[in-house]
């Protein structure tokens, strides 16, 4: 190989690690700063920062439609930090991500000792996409920093995903947190209430919808077409979160007996969730078409599709209860209760593609109406 191709195969290589690094970086840059006298008892920014990363991990575990937060730190740099920093090509990565629409928010955080002691006073300045940077402060009077990296998570994600925190609390809410519920509310309002930003335009959509769960767990129907309603007209949303309004609109025109509006709904958020890869999601829509058919008296086709969505979600309990009740009301009662039994065993509150209106009540696709499930 000559001098000239060797240079040309050495561009190749360097632009496509730019261009994997660009990709596969995290979306949140993080560097957290430490008092030396905090850090000689053992307390270091790498602690903080592995705190700050453990807690957005878990607020991110839930899978969803919008991208979980993906931290990345000096120590830990991910593909980005790795490859590009050291060659001095973080402008070039980072324009390329901006080119692809994928956004970074880079945060810095100081901790300070304040008065009177052991008080800790934290700031953190907030770089996100297309915004000026922003400002928050807060304080730990009894000097836990571990509590107040925690805290300082919570409101970082608040303003840079708010949908993913609050789909955190939401599922914290229905698997047994009595506070969950109320958090989720807040931070949807909170967030809703904010100026329009095309980069958040999904989540806004999806902050509608869980304000609209929220509704229908209190019973309040009025409101959560409400929420549907005032989220349709937000420009510039993935079509996968219209989607999810779409299915829950389905399924609620299931419980009203109203099979050809449920048809309607159901074939536009099939439509526009066509290129969703999030796991589990195809499964759940093929679910509500199930149930969409069965709303309609083809009883058939809906059966075989619930049989295949069960195969596909054995350890959910929604389609093994569905093909349970359709079997046994279609005279294969042994079936039908063996069903029934494994979806009791994998019973579980299943908001880790949603919120989904299926995963939180069930129906009767026969005689209508919804059901919490209690």
């Amino acid at each position: 190989m000559d001098l000239t191709s060797l240079i040309l195969f050495a561009g190749i290589m360097l632009s496509l690690v730019v261009s994997d690094a660009a990709v596969s970086g995290g979306n949140l840059a993080l560097n957290i700063s430490i008092p030396q006298k905090v850090a000689e008892t053992g307390f270091t920014s790498q602690t903080a920062e592995d705190v700050f990363t453990a807690e957005a991990a878990r607020i991110g575990r839930t899978s969803s439609i919008v991208p979980p937060p993906v931290v990345e730190t000096a120590a830990n740099p991910g593909l980005f930090g790795a490859l590009v920093k050291p060659l001095n090509l973080e402008l070039v990565a980072l324009a390329l991500r901006n080119r692809l629409g994928l956004e970074t928010t880079t945060v810095s955080i100081s901790v300070v000792i304040a008065s009177p002691p052991p008080a800790l006073q934290l700031v953190a300045n907030i770089g996100l996409p297309d915004q000026e940077q922003m400002k928050l402060a807060l304080n730990q009077p009894d000097g836990d920093l571990t509590t107040l990296i925690e805290r300082s998570a919570r409101a970082v994600l608040e303003r840079a995903v708010p949908y993913r925190v609050a789909l955190a609390d939401l599922t914290a809410g229905v698997g047994g947190d009595p506070a969950g519920l109320a958090r989720a509310k807040q931070t949807a309002v909170t967030g809703i209430a904010r100026p329009y930003e095309r980069a958040l335009a999904s989540q806004r959509v999806m902050l509608h919808n869980i304000l609209a769960m929220l509704a229908l767990l209190d019973g309040d129907r009025a409101e959560a077409e409400r929420q549907f309603t005032m989220s349709e007209p937000i420009p510039g949303a993935n079509p996968a979160a219209h989607s999810t309004i779409g299915l829950n609109r389905a399924f609620l025109a299931i419980a009203d007996r109203q099979p050809i509006a449920a048809r309607t709904f159901f074939q536009e958020a099939r439509r526009k969730s066509r290129d969703v890869s999030v796991p589990k999601f195809q499964a759940h829509v093929d679910l509500i078409g199930g149930l969409v058919e069965w709303s309609s008296g083809n009883l058939d086709r809906a059966e075989a599709i619930l049989r295949d969505v069960a195969q596909q979600l054995p350890d959910d309990d929604e389609a093994h209860s569905y093909l349970g009740r359709l079997l046994i009301q279609r005279g294969k009662h042994q079936e039908g209760q063996q069903q029934l039994q494994t979806a009791a065993v994998v019973r579980r509150y299943d908001n880790d593609i949603g919120p989904l209106a299926h995963t939180l009540f069930y129906v009767d696709p026969t005689n209508g109406g919804a059901l919490t499930r209690d």
